[in-house]
């Protein structure tokens, strides 16, 4: 152990919590994949320039602390036996650093292998006695949002096994929200955690139209839901939804007694910072993970997703506005505040945050049924036979399993 860098320490730690399967603790509360925790693993040895842990001084853990918020986005973070140098990590440049919340994210698990490492005696320098301060945000062109995805990408998408051809023989599982969460992204422009995190009780009618009420619960609600912006928004189901089962599919949840949409297969992570009620992981780690982590994410393995290519579930959000838009600059009255009412971009002006009531359900939905509708899409005949006929052999095991876990 005298010779073990923070990424040992890190692997220790892993492997306790593997072994202890009564703690509610350890890494798989801290947020991110085994494969996003590894390489924050990486990026922490080289912040403290690969040294042994128990020679770090309480000047060399600060001197980490401070590189972490220089350190540049999609720069290779590599140990033993070709260790990368740490100023080759870091930038001055704004415009090319990681942004604020993955900087964030890691310095939270730095502080946490820190903790270990004095539980295994390794350092005797406290968290508290680092002056650590919270990451300021920031935006740039780069960082702000990812990209949206093309209209092949959108082919391939729904050409894939979840929709179409034989399902793949290594898919043990398979879960209602594979079906359902791209083509709400697609019909609805809603962020990844917004679609995961629906109960059966937010599919209601309004002005005469079934509509999907995005809306937040009081933060000290177990298993909160939450909304970027806080206010509520009601945004009409497509009518190919519609045709495709959505309704039927909410009907039988309802049926089921699950207050959860998309409880079969998803489940609730909380915050990193249990002293907060801003959660970014929620419900949706689960299905970030399923969709777009390498090598079986469903992103990945259609050939539409590679690491830091700004793709992800969350880019049917910016492929909603881009259609939108382009629907306008064809000729045709989508204005613009209609298209932020169905994504829930907050109005810029004070008129519009303050006097304008907002477009009506029917004028949002007239702007929805103006997308293009993907040849892909259009193939598609059901929920019901192009998913649960196509995997039912494993699609109730894997259902009745999961409701076993929680119950």
């Amino acid at each position: 152990m005298s010779n073990w860098t923070l990424y040992q320490v890190w692997e220790h730690q892993l492997a306790r919590d593997k072994a202890d399967t009564s703690s509610k603790g350890g890494q798989a509360n801290h947020g991110g994949t085994l494969e996003e925790r590894e390489r924050r693993a990486r990026v922490m040895t080289v912040l403290t320039q690969h040294k042994p842990v128990i020679q770090l001084t309480k000047q060399d853990w600060q001197a980490a602390y401070d590189a972490a918020r220089k350190m540049k986005s999609g720069a290779l973070a590599s140990i033993a036996p070709a260790p990368t140098p740490l100023q080759q990590l870091l930038t001055d440049d704004p415009e090319q650093m990681t942004g604020h919340e993955r900087v964030s994210s890691l310095i939270a698990s730095m502080k946490q292998i820190q903790n270990h490492a004095r539980y295994i005696d390794l350092t005797s320098v406290r968290v508290d006695d680092l002056i650590i301060k919270p990451v300021q945000k920031r935006e740039s062109d780069r960082s702000r949002d990812g990209v949206p995805f093309s209209p092949d990408d959108v082919e391939a998408i729904f050409s894939g096994y979840i929709y179409q051809g034989q399902p793949p023989s290594d898919r043990t599982k398979a879960y209602p929200f594979w079906f359902w969460m791209p083509l709400l992204g697609y019909f609805t422009g809603a962020r990844t955690n917004e679609i995961a995190q629906l109960d059966t009780a937010d599919i209601k009618e309004i002005d005469g139209h079934p509509c999907i009420n995005f809306c937040a619960d009081d933060p000290r609600t177990p298993e909160a839901k939450r909304i970027k912006t806080d206010e509520a928004r009601q945004v009409p189901i497509h009518p190919r939804l519609i045709e495709l089962g959505f309704l039927e599919y909410v009907d039988h949840q309802r049926h089921d007694n699950q207050k959860k949409l998309f409880g079969d297969g998803l489940t609730y992570l909380p915050p990193r910072d249990r002293d907060t009620d801003h959660n970014k992981e929620g419900w949706a780690k689960s299905a970030g993970k399923f969709f777009n982590e390498k090598p079986k994410g469903y992103l990945v393995s259609i050939g539409v997703h590679v690491p830091h290519d700004g793709k992800s579930l969350y880019s049917f959000r910016h492929t909603l506005e881009t259609n939108l838009r382009n629907v306008r600059r064809d000729g045709k009255p989508v204005d613009q505040t209609i298209i932020d009412a169905i994504t829930g971009h907050a109005q810029n002006s004070i008129a519009g945050r303050h006097y304008d009531g907002g477009p009506t359900t029917e004028h949002k939905l007239r702007a929805l049924v103006l997308l293009p509708i993907p040849e892909a899409i259009n193939k598609i005949q059901s929920y019901k036979l192009n998913f649960v006929e196509r995997f039912s052999s494993i699609l109730n095991k894997s259902i009745i399993s999961h409701r076993n876990k929680k119950a």
